[in-house]
């Protein structure tokens, strides 16, 4: 009864083909962006995590001194 119901509607076919086409598409973008780092780019972000620049201490909010 609930498959009948089901399969007659629209919706149900079309969501995961509108689904898989947003995920492919994120997918190829984000690819190509990865592609498209200059090597500059990749080697300032790889030293962001040695950099004082970028790093912090933070301290205990409520710290007893």
């Amino acid at each position: 009864m609930f498959k009948d119901f089901i399969s007659d509607d629209i919706a149900v076919q079309i969501y995961p083909i509108i689904s898989l086409v947003v995920f492919v598409l994120f997918f190829v973008a984000l690819s190509l962006r990865a592609v498209m780092y200059s090597k500059k780019e990749l080697q300032e972000m790889s030293s962001i995590p040695l950099d004082p620049q970028y790093t912090q201490i933070n301290e205990p909010v409520n710290s007893q001194k």
